[in-house]
């Protein structure tokens, strides 16, 4: 009686991989044996089963068949537990020495068998020293039906003593019918021992939604797989996997020798091959027909020889996905494989790995790999290819592989076609290195419409948009990026040691440059040339600037180009692109010519040979370009070339004409006049700097408000003056709070603010004075020119108030201080510059006042001068110092106010006031213009403010007002005023 044992031979790469094990054992082992139990809780049921007629058919799929005649034909016995009633058994020895051996928890002939444990806690396994041919082996089963079901039947195995007999296990079997939601569990067994596992096993129906479950285990298996069928399905099965340590075999989450095998799924973690001359495979989904929707997660692995989420024979293997994190030492991981049919829609997703040979998201023999995608992230080595899509006969479109942080030392392909076409692939590639070359689509034939997208990387072969042994290779994309300098460091520097090529045909008379394009964006980037691009744009960073390189070519021949554009960086909004201190005589370079040192990627000499550019239009700037040097100057800026660069320069100015000879009537000719020199290049103002005249005017704007509060509020401390008895100590004390919302004239600047005025005052026969303490927060934002900035300002002063009464009810009111602001603000039209200055200022007034009485009223005119001054400073802006002078404000104040007493502790007051500023001039001096820029703020303002005071007897008063003015400054306002004498 032969025990025929599953085998998978392990392929060179020009062999299929998806070989099928050469014939089953299953069958024709887990019912074998001369069935000699002793244990108690068993009994033969071999005349019950009637297992005698079970033929096995067509076990070797798909190539040949094979009637095998059952092995339970001469089988003596077939243990079932026997307590009735009972559906868990508990198997602790297996006393059989040489014989095949079968224990099984519940059996059934023409009923379905469901709900048996068979749990296993073996003290003792007896058997002869070497397991032996087709003997020796025992079969450990959940439930058994023979022509029903069996179904949610499970073996739990937890001890095993170390032995070399091979002991097998299945959660149920079915021979004509289905085996579902079946499962084994191995928990913590270390001990040597050589198993099949099989989670549900059937014959001829379905081995659908079973389980194995494995935690830690030692062992040096043939297979162990989640659901196996001979000719149905085996779908939605999964084997789960944690700890462990074996020499050869095959981990699989469904097989369907003659069927589908889809949603199948293998979940493992710290799953260790003991390496040497064995093989270990690892599959998601293995069928006869399609493999579609299986997944393989593996975290923690080490020396395993390939692992697949799918694999088909005959059918398709789409949609299957591969996993894997922490690997090292793989020899193949693919998404799926297909033999006769397409792989599409497959997946291999690699994290944190490294030494793996070769990686495909989907390969088929025979037909299509299409929608296939790789992704490779941490992966340090590996070492033949990497491939989204592969086809030996047919086509490979539309496949993906997106490597980052990543070393590989073999090829690289988005998708390869051996024998057809490979379109619409994409590889990106970000910092990483690649010793070999880089191909969106590979093919025989068509390799069109591919992308590449490179960033930060460095590549020492070749790079291909599109590769074609015998066709076109039109219509490809090859993105570069990179913006981050020439540090060796990996991901600080781009490099391709080889030819950046659109596309390369060896085809005769074969096109390989129509529609091709090149798109480089930043700067910094290294090539050895470029070739066959129909397009070349050149994207430029918004912080480029004078001597940087876009792209440096470093082999020493010609250059031929199609066309070139260049496409500076433009704020959104904007119309005019801005490059940074490009000088008359200085160079940006597009492209450079010139040999590069490999060891630190310096510049080492110019290249001597020709950039051709074979558009009649030379080249094509996309956007206006000028240059801003420092803050103040604007040039022009031009797209030239000369025999081997491409570069942006200053424009030229045009050169001044020779006069023609003046013809004379003498004899004697008059000798032509010299012809003057070329002027410098002048440059324009630029316009952004009006905007720095803003932070300064709401500043001098801040300081008037405090003055303001301070000199409108004299005549009300002169009241409660006025009212203080002679037997008090004629102290007065006063508190302001004013808060506002101002627009100034031309710069459209705002501000709003509020002011806390703090002091006390004293009479001494004709004199008021005192002293006060002001602070001011305002914040306000501004614009001229389109470029606008917002900034904040605290202010904080000192000062002393003065009355002088004369004769005739006239008077004098005076005030000055001196105090310190910060202005913080942001230039926006200056890359959003952060500014923060701390200024000096001071103010003073005076006004020549008349109080007027009328019964109930009370009318008081002043008419005075108001100074104050701001401090200027320098302001560094790209590389110029602009001087911000001080600014200085001589203003004109007429204000009339009229009180009238409602009653004795009640006055209702109505204020007029008109100002003309005479001054008020923000102003900056730029040096590389020599031009002081001015913001002229004369004009007229005037208003209004109504309030009411109340007296708070004996000696204070409080009163709120709120006020309104238009002219150069708009405003509102309100403010709160105490005044207490003691």
């Amino acid at each position: 009686m032969k025990n025929l044992p599953i085998s998978r031979e392990k392929e060179t790469k020009t062999q299929n991989k998806n070989s099928f094990i050469i014939v089953s054992s299953v069958v024709a082992t887990l019912l074998c044996g001369v069935l000699h139990a002793s244990e108690s809780d068993f009994d033969d049921k071999k005349g019950t089963l009637d297992v005698g007629s079970i033929i096995f058919d067509g076990l070797i799929p798909p190539r040949t068949t094979s009637k095998l005649k059952s092995p339970l034909q001469e089988a003596d016995k077939i243990n079932v537990g026997k307590i009735p009633g009972e559906k868990t058994f508990t198997l602790d020895k297996i006393t059989n020495t040489d014989d095949q051996v079968s224990y099984v928890a519940g059996a059934n002939k023409d009923s379905d068998t469901k709900g048996y444990t068979l749990k296993v806690v073996l003290d003792s396994v007896k058997g002869t020293v070497k397991p032996q041919p087709n003997k020796n082996i025992a079969h450990l089963i959940g439930g058994l039906s023979i022509n029903k079901s069996a179904t949610d039947n499970h073996i739990n195995l937890t001890k095993i003593p170390d032995n070399p007999r091979s002991v097998n296990l299945y959660g149920g079997v079915s021979i004509n019918s289905n085996a579902n939601k079946n499962s084994v569990n191995v928990d913590n067994i270390k001990e040597n021992f050589h198993p099949e596992i099989y989670g549900g096993y059937s014959l001829n129906g379905q081995a659908n939604e079973n389980k194995v479950t494995i935690k830690s285990l030692k062992t040096g298996f043939k297979l162990i797989v989640g659901g196996k069928s001979e000719r149905g399905d085996a779908n939605s099965n999964n084997t789960s996997v944690n700890d462990l340590e074996f020499a050869s075999g095959e981990l699989a989450g469904g097989f369907a020798y003659q069927a589908d095998a889809k949603n199948n799924k293998v979940t493992g973690k710290n799953i260790i091959g003991k390496g040497g001359y064995n093989f270990i495979i690892i599959d998601g989904g293995v069928a006869g027909n399609n493999a579609n929707s299986n997944e393989v997660y593996l975290t923690d692995i080490k020396n395993i020889d390939e692992i697949v989420g799918g694999s088909s024979i005959k059918g398709e293997a789409n949609d299957n996905k591969v996993t894997v994190k922490n690997g090292s030492k793989i020899q193949a991981i693919y998404g799926a494989t297909a033999e006769q049919n397409n792989a599409n829609s497959n997946e291999v997703d690699i994290t944190d790995a490294k030494d793996i040979e070769s990686i495909i998201g989907g390969s088929s023999e025979g037909a299509d790999a299409n929608n296939n995608k790789v992704t490779v992230k941490n992966v340090n080595g590996i070492n033949e290819s990497i491939m989204g899509g592969y086809s030996a006969e047919g086509n490979a479109y539309k496949n993906m592989v997106d490597i980052t942080s990543s070393n590989i030392a073999g090829e690289i392909y988005g998708g390869n076609s051996e024998d057809k076409n490979a379109n619409k692939n994409k590889v990106s590639l970000k910092i990483s290195s690649v010793a070999s070359s880089v191909a969106g689509g590979s093919a025989k034939y068509e390799a069109n419409n591919n992308i590449l997208d490179i960033t930060s990387s460095n590549i020492g072969g070749d790079v291909y948009g599109g590769y074609s042994n015998e066709g076109d290779a039109i219509h490809n994309t090859v993105n570069l990026f990179h913006n981050s300098g020439r540090d060796i460091t990996l991901g600080k520097h781009f490099l391709v040691k080889g030819i950046i090529h659109g596309g390369l045909s060896d085809g005769n008379n074969k096109d390989a440059i129509t529609d091709n394009t090149l798109n480089v964006t930043g700067k910094d980037l290294i090539a050895g040339n470029i070739k066959n691009f129909d397009e070349v744009n050149f994207n430029l960073p918004k912080d480029i600037k004078t001597n940087d390189v876009v792209l440096q070519l470093t082999e020493d021949k010609d250059t031929v180009l199609n066309s070139v554009k260049v496409n500076p960086f433009v704020e959104q909004g904007k119309s005019q692109a801005i490059v940074k201190n490009l000088k008359p005589g200085e160079k940006i370079y597009i492209i450079k010519k010139a040999s590069i040192d490999e060891n630190t990627l310096e510049e080492k000499q110019t290249i001597d040979k020709d950039l051709e550019i074979k558009s009649k239009e030379l080249t094509k700037v996309t956007k206006s370009i000028v240059s801003e040097v420092g803050a103040s100057a604007v040039y022009n800026v031009e797209l030239n070339k000369d025999k081997s660069n491409l570069y942006l320069e200053v424009g030229e100015p045009e050169p001044t004409p020779t006069p023609e000879p003046t013809p004379t009537p003498t004899p004697e000719p008059t000798p032509t006049p010299t012809p003057e020199p070329s002027k410098p290049i002048a440059p324009k103002v630029n316009p952004k700097i009006n905007h720095t005249l803003i932070p300064n005017l709401a500043s001098s704007h801040v300081v008037n408000q405090m003055s303001d509060l301070m000199s409108d509020n004299i005549p009300n401390i002169a009241m409660l003056d006025n009212n203080v008895s002679a037997n008090t100590d004629n102290i007065i004390s006063f508190g302001y709070i004013k808060g506002y919302k101002s627009n100034i004239g031309k710069s459209d600047t705002d501000v709003n603010g509020a002011i806390v005025d703090a002091g006390i005052a004293s009479r001494a026969d004709n004199v008021l004075m005192g002293g006060f303490f002001e602070y001011s927060y305002a914040d306000y934002d501004g614009s001229i020119n389109s470029y606008e900035n917002d900034g904040k300002i605290n202010a904080y002063a000192i000062g002393a108030l003065a009355r002088f009464d004369l004769t005739n009810n006239f008077f004098i009111d005076s005030y000055a201080k001196i105090g310190k602001l910060n202005n913080n603000y942001t230039l926006k039209g200056y890359d959003n510059l952060k500014i923060d200055k701390d200024s000096t200022f001071y103010s003073l007034g005076a006004f020549l006042g008349h109080d007027s009485y009328f019964d109930s009223l009370k009318l008081t005119n002043r008419l005075g001068y108001a100074y104050s001054n701001v401090d200027g400073y320098d302001l560094d802006i790209n590389g110029e110092t602009l001087n911000i002078k001080d600014i200085s404000s001589k203003r004109i104040k007429f204000d009339s106010i009229a009180y009238y007493q409602a009653n004795t502790d009640t006055n209702v007051y109505a204020r007029a006031r008109l100002i003309y500023e005479l001054d008020g001039k923000s102003s900056t001096y730029a040096p590389n213009i020599n031009k002081t820029i001015e913001s002229k703020n004369k004009g007229f303002s005037g208003g209004g403010e109504i309030g009411v005071a109340y007296d708070i007897k004996p000696l204070s008063n409080i009163s709120f007002g709120v006020g309104a003015m238009g002219g150069k400054i708009d405003e509102l306002s309100a403010n709160l005023r105490f005044v207490y004498g003691w």
